[in-house]
């Protein structure tokens, strides 16, 4: 058990779902649906960066989050954590595949 008793924080994973067709023949891609999930979670704070957009000054942060493995977790996820929406950049899985360790940003 690699640290489970850590994994404090309730995420709601957002598997992505392709909507219905435009004039443009564009699908659209929602992610609200029954493949949606919760879990536990380890959610910490690597970086933060300001950038400056149009004279606005923008804060990104980004985490990493442990779950327990999962075969089905894709980059096309989002991830919803304290009322933030969070991209994900990449993840790993280690070699007993019992953990994720995901690298995401606001």
């Amino acid at each position: 058990m690699d640290g489970f008793s850590k994994m404090r924080e309730r995420i709601e994973v957002l598997v992505p779902v392709d909507g219905a067709a435009n004039d443009f023949n564009e699908t659209s891609v929602t992610y609200t649906g029954p493949t949606n999930y919760t879990t536990w979670a380890r959610v910490e704070r690597m970086e933060n960066k300001e950038t400056s957009e149009n004279e606005t000054l923008k804060a990104n942060a980004t985490y990493k989050i442990t779950i327990r493995y999962r075969s089905d977790f894709s980059t096309e996820n989002k991830i919803t954590w304290r009322s933030q929406t969070l991209a994900i950049s990449s993840f790993l899985s280690d070699e007993r595949r019992t953990t994720l360790e995901i690298i995401a940003h606001d």
